[in-house]
């Protein structure tokens, strides 16, 4: 297994992390047998991965490996994630009336493409709000990364948490602390389910999981992870792109089929050249015909120039003292870069107007774009690159953000190697769900070593659960 030096033996300290360590020492022996046998587990579920056993084997695709143990949420943490994200998810829709006066302006500064902006302003009735927000640690604590609203990966981290409930080691430790976890895809799943409920269904309640032609054959091993998870909360699943599905009769169908949830992963980015195909979904979504599952307004609420309206907005005392600390203490400074910025704005500038930071410490993202497309660190690339990319796009009509890189804050991560259960300095970013408002389960991607904020650009990646005290969870919550 590859390995970051120096490693240290896993003995324990404060805190439940380190406790679940001095007993996993104390109780499976120097073999780790039973930590071992989870791991095969693991590899033999295909937990958590992207593509099939069969591609990973054969088609030279990657292979993430599970975490030896989940990561544990201290309940003062977990806490503040939730409660973060759950004022951010209230505030950031109230950004362009606070700043702007409404939506249009606010389109015209971020350059939205004519082709986007109906998508964007249509009332979906029957929506399921579902974003994940993604963190790193930070000198403060957990500063937030980004937020996406559609496509959303490591929603099905139930496969690893059901194998870590069935290991007897972990399960106990768990059990006793009064750690659980809970499954993004069912707390999805089952809103939508709820929103069925004034539809004509006849029987079960069909969802159909929507991707554009050229995506989904790619994307199908995971379009079939999610389906299964539909299928276990109670629906029937039909996997299709949008010019398979047709509007007629007040009704969304496939062939013969009627369909009653609309799981879109097709984006909004990929609408601009030819939106007709998914005309037949919005039309249905619109009309209060079928669920849709991420609106497209919810999509475009997570756009990279959020966090730079957030600042703005506190800049200018338009948010409470709760959202304005938040703001400041948790999301990295960001400035918008567009052609006709306001000439008194803070954090929405002209190129010319970009804070005078050394280039290492910023990174620049478009606005449009998705699977680090297009994204540029000034320390890889130095000052003239850098703002050279930031110019000619704005200048093109394509506004930018310039971010501030988050400064590493490495924290020690198990690993299972050859001698033993060990740590290593790595970047956790768990990545927290909110499902309609209600902010609940988690998942944790882990980066090799302690680049600041560069934890995209290559290196070991390890993916797991996180399980958090069941207190923290409030009563109204109901649980998994």
């Amino acid at each position: 297994m590859p390995r970051t030096d120096p490693a240290t033996p896993a003995t324990g300290g404060p805190g439940p992390a380190d406790e679940l360590l001095d007993h996993i020492s104390q109780h499976d022996g120097p073999d780790y047998r039973r930590l071992r046998g989870l791991q095969e587990e693991f590899a033999e579920h295909n937990v958590l991965q992207v593509y099939s056993r069969d591609e990973i084997r054969s088609g030279g695709k990657r292979y993430f490996p599970p975490l030896p143990v989940p990561m544990l949420m201290p309940d003062e943490e977990y806490r503040r994630l939730r409660y973060s994200a759950t004022l951010l998810e209230s505030v950031v829709p109230t950004l362009s009336n606070r700043l702007f006066g409404g939506m249009g302006p606010t389109m015209d500064l971020l350059a939205v493409p004519p082709a986007l902006r109906p998508y964007i302003e249509l009332e979906i009735p029957l929506g399921v709000s579902a974003s994940r927000h993604d963190h790193l640690p930070g000198d403060r604590g957990w500063m937030l990364v980004e937020t996406n609203a559609n496509s959303l990966g490591l929603t099905d981290v139930d496969d690893y948490n059901r194998l870590v409930r069935g290991n007897g080691l972990l399960s106990r430790f768990l059990t006793r602390r009064a750690f659980t976890a809970d499954c993004p895809m069912d707390l999805i799943a089952r809103a939508a389910l709820a929103k069925c409920a004034g539809l004509p269904v006849d029987g079960t309640p069909t969802v159909a999981l929507v991707d554009w032609r050229a995506y989904l054959e790619a994307s199908r091993y995971d379009h079939d992870r999610r389906a299964a998870r539909y299928r276990r909360n109670g629906f029937d699943t039909v996997i299709c792109h949008p010019e398979e599905l047709r509007y007629e009769r007040g009704r969304l169908w496939y062939g013969a089929r009627p369909v009653h949830v609309v799981h879109r992963h097709f984006l909004l980015e990929d609408m601009i050249e030819d939106p007709e195909p998914a005309r037949a979904v919005t039309e249905a979504a619109a009309e209060a015909s079928v669920v849709m599952v991420s609106p497209y307004l919810d999509e475009w609420l997570t756009n990279k120039a959020v966090f730079a309206l957030l600042h703005e907005a506190r800049a200018l005392g338009l948010l409470d003292a709760a959202a304005g600390a938040l703001v400041e203490e948790t999301i990295p400074r960001t400035w918008l870069v567009a052609r006709d910025a306001p000439p008194d704005a803070r954090f929405i500038v002209r190129p010319e107007d970009v804070p005078p930071l050394p280039v290492a410490e910023l990174v620049t993202k478009p606005l449009i774009g998705s699977m680090g497309a297009g994204v540029v660190f000034g320390a890889h690339v130095g000052a003239e690159d850098f703002h050279g990319t930031v110019t000619a796009d704005v200048a093109a009509g394509r506004p930018r953000i310039v971010q501030e890189v988050i400064p590493a804050s490495a924290r020690p991560v198990p690993r299972l190697c050859a001698e033993g259960l060990r740590t290593f300095p790595g970047q956790p970013h768990p990545s927290l769900f909110v499902v309609d408002g209600a902010a609940r389960a988690m998942a944790v991607r882990t980066y090799d070593g302690e680049r600041a904020g560069a934890c995209k650009l290559g290196g070991e990646v390890f993916v797991g659960g996180v399980w958090y005290p069941r207190p923290a969870l409030d009563p109204t919550d109901g649980g998994c």
